[in-house]
């Protein structure tokens, strides 16, 4: 550009457009230019990575537009013009930028130290029961405090694992022992408002067709006002303060 002109043009390219030019041998010309008819810069035709490609240009507007230069003897600075406009380059959307910049994306993405969701990262398994929340019912240690007499370990562990419940299945109770094993779960605060079937399951070990056959003798289902869920209650029989009617011995 003449130093004589004093109305400069100050042209932004991107980055690896101003690598290419600083890799050319002697930083000789890399495109064209084109002008509209108003005679304003418009478009650049440039060969990048050995290919023709057309940037598009924009007006922008500068608070300081006075061009200088320092003077490395003496450090003083030298007006050597004014900045009349000043364009910014900027590449067309088309599929060899696309790709660029889904490129640049992967790279960029798979470097940063937060975690953040690439389609190329392979994620670790993920467990649905390595969870932080679980189960728990803050009336299940009563229960099983009552249900231990003999100071055993309950056959409910809280949180509540399904897995270990099913690989440590408690050995089949008689008919008797199971009874009597229902009847204080009915007299625990838990079952004050009725109790499912499948939470009596839970709490006895045994399977729902034992369980059943004895609760479908000593209680009833009805339909709890509360949720509409269906809840067994102790038959009218056995709800009082008398021991259940029949002994183990």
């Amino acid at each position: 550009m003449d130093n004589n002109i004093p109305n400069i043009t100050l042209i932004k390219v991107p980055k690896f457009l101003a690598l290419q030019w600083r890799k050319s041998d002697n930083h000789s010309i890399i495109g064209h230019c084109k002008r509209d008819e108003k005679g304003e810069l418009d478009e650049f035709k440039i060969i990048c990575d050995g290919q023709d490609r057309f940037f598009k240009c924009r007006k922008t507007t500068l608070s300081n537009p006075c061009a200088v230069q320092i003077d490395s003897k003496s450090s003083y600075l030298r007006y050597i013009g004014k900045l009349s406009d000043c364009l910014t380059v900027y590449p067309s959307m088309d599929q060899i930028y696309k790709n660029k910049l889904k490129e640049r994306h992967i790279i960029t993405n798979i470097n940063k130290a937060r975690s953040t969701t690439n389609e190329t990262r392979e994620d670790p398994s993920f467990d649905s029961t390595d969870t932080i929340f679980k189960y728990y019912n803050p009336k299940s240690t009563t229960i099983a405090s009552m249900m231990n007499d003999n100071g055993l370990k309950a056959t409910e562990e809280v949180p509540y694992n399904r897995a270990k419940a099913k690989s440590k299945k408690s050995p089949t109770m008689d008919a008797d022992e199971l009874k009597l094993k229902i009847f204080k779960i009915f007299e625990s605060e838990e079952a004050k408002d009725g109790i499912q079937i499948k939470r009596i399951v839970q709490l006895t070990g045994q399977s729902l067709q034992n369980v059943k056959a004895v609760v479908d003798e000593i209680a009833t289902q009805k339909r709890r006002q509360s949720d509409y869920k269906m809840v067994y209650y102790l038959n009218d029989l056995y709800n009082s303060s008398m021991d259940p009617p029949f002994s183990l011995y």
